[in-house]
Order: structure tokens, then C-alpha cells, then sequence
């Protein structure tokens, strides 16, 4: 997808090993770091540092990240969060969220993420606050393990109640 609409959509960004090496990690047992509304997050497993260094070294050149990390100044990672999705029986379909307006974010699914497990709806072009909002679209996905999304920060996403799906961000900031 592009960048007009607010994200990209990055299919088999990262092998699937090291992905799966990840899942039984966080499953294994690594400290929790914070929960939050959404999800649990977890302390980076030494895993996710390679799964990071692979994105990096397979994805430099890709137009789907250089469109959105193009731009002055040069966007850095600023942080590797990894987390999984917990079930929200009283989200409101119709609260939206925003994250940092500056932030670039790259979510990695570790498994397969998609409503039904937690997995935002972003709501397409949303970060053009203009007056007409008829343009937003909900974007319900299908991310198999190892997919990427790369989407902006200031897009509006909704929760989704459900819960399960384990994932790994990277901030870019």
C-alpha cells in the first residue's frame, strides 16, 4: 500500500525462524515491562535484537520504509518494543487512538495479527486532519508471522477486542 493511505504493508519482512525463536522467548517466560490498555509489553529478548539487525540490513533500500523515513531531519530508531496483544471486552469500535505525531513505527507480527488477536484497525489517510473525513477508511489486516507494517504516527487506529497476537515494534523517531 501507499503512503497516502498511511502505512505500507511489507510481506515476509523477516525469515521465519528467528520469528518463531522470538515467540518462545516472550512465551518462555521474559520479564514484563508495563502493561498498557492494549497489550503487555515485554523486555526485548536478545532474539528481537537480531530480528531488528535482519528489518535493518533487508529493508535500507525498500521504497515501502524510504518513503516514510525520508525526510528531514533523517529519522532514527529510537526504541525496539516487543508485546503481546491482550482481549478488551469493553473497547468502543468507535474511540480511536493516535500515537507520536513524529514517530514512524515498523510492527512486525511474530505471529500471524489481525483483529481477531489485538491488532489495530488503522483508519486509512486519518493523519490528513482536513475537514472531510469521508476519505478515512477502517483497515482490517492479515498479517502472517514475519509481515511488516511500516504506518505513520499520527494515523488513528482502533482497538479491536481481541487478544493473543504477539508482535515487535520498532521506533523510529
Amino acid at each position: 500500500m501507499a503512503s497516502g493511505v498511511g502505512y505500507a504493508v511489507i510481506p515476509g519482512a523477516i525469515s521465519l525462524s528467528p520469528v518463531q525463536q522470538a515467540v518462545s522467548a516472550v512465551s518462555g517466560g521474559v520479564k514484563v515491562k508495563r502493561a498498557t490498555e492494549k497489550y503487555t509489553e515485554y523486555e526485548v529478548p536478545s532474539i528481537c535484537i537480531n530480528i531488528r539487525d535482519e528489518f535493518i540490513k533487508k529493508q535500507t533500500d525498500d521504497p515501502s520504509l524510504a518513503q516514510f523515513l525520508d525526510r528531514q531531519p533523517v529519522s532514527q530508531l529510537r526504541s525496539v518494543n516487543v508485546g503481546v496483544f491482550r482481549e478488551t471486552d469493553n473497547a468502543d469500535p468507535k474511540k480511536v487512538y493516535g500515537a507520536g505525531k513524529e514517530e514512524i513505527y515498523v510492527t512486525i507480527a511474530l505471529t500471524g495479527l489481525d483483529s481477531g488477536n489485538g491488532w489495530y484497525i488503522l483508519i486509512e489517510k486519518s493523519y490528513d486532519r482536513s475537514p472531510s473525513q469521508t476519505s478515512w477508511n477502517d483497515a482490517s489486516m492479515k498479517l502472517k508471522a514475519g509481515d511488516a507494517v511500516v504506518w505513520r504516527g499520527d494515523l488513528l487506529y482502533r482497538h479491536p477486542p481481541g487478544g493473543g497476537g504477539t508482535f515487535m515494534t520498532l521506533v523510529y523517531a
